[in-house]
């Protein structure tokens, strides 16, 4: 047989599509979500798993999305407990400070007995808060329950079951909201002791 020579490619042929196309992302453009996937019930993987969710929850990624279920149920009910103290101290705040203007004055002698239990649930709760929630950075997240960038985010990381979403949200105007409420109660009634006080 005659060996025949290599074919010489064509000068002006465009070079093959490569299998998958990878998207390069500049290197000062943060991911817009980070995947968090089901490590399969491994206990050990679980643990590893959670140590990522919280470096996840430390970079402050836009969306954190959460394969695994009981990662994203324990992330869930942490964030809602946060919620439900921050809540608790506005509202029993609030009502504090509202409570001597929309009564009327014939039971402003019975006042102190609403207001101080509320003053004293004011201060726990936010107490409460501040300790164990206001320095956590998974309290920076809410969970996303908007259909439209849930449908998005499974489409884009090609889930076939329906991840658990969390989006950053910065949490530092309510919290100066609930400890600027509790300040002024504090101060407040600690004007009104003092007065009464003195007419002893």
């Amino acid at each position: 047989m005659v060996a025949r020579p290599p074919p010489q490619p064509t000068p002006n042929a465009a070079p093959p599509a490569p299998l998958v196309q990878q998207v390069r992302r500049p290197a000062n453009v943060k991911p817009q979500f980070v995947l968090i996937k089901d490590p399969g019930g491994d206990g050990f993987a679980i643990d590893l798993i959670d140590e990522q969710l919280n470096s996840a929850f430390e970079a402050q990624y836009p969306f954190i999305v959460i394969e695994c279920q009981e990662i994203g149920d324990e992330a869930t009910r942490w964030i809602a407990v946060g919620n439900f103290f921050h809540k608790m101290s506005c509202l029993s705040g609030l009502v504090c400070l509202i409570a001597r203007v929309a009564t009327p004055k014939q039971f402003h002698t019975y006042l102190p007995h609403v207001t101080l239990p509320l003053l004293g649930l004011n201060i726990i709760v936010t107490g409460i808060y501040n300790l164990s929630w206001a320095y956590d950075p998974c309290c920076k997240y809410q969970v996303e329950t908007r259909q439209t960038v849930l449908s998005k985010i499974q489409l884009q990381t090609m889930s076939e079951t329906t991840p658990m979403v969390l989006c950053f949200r910065d949490d530092k105007y309510r919290k100066r909201l609930h400890n600027m409420i509790t300040g002024v109660l504090v101060i407040y009634w600690s004007w009104r002791g003092y007065k009464f006080l003195r007419t002893l």
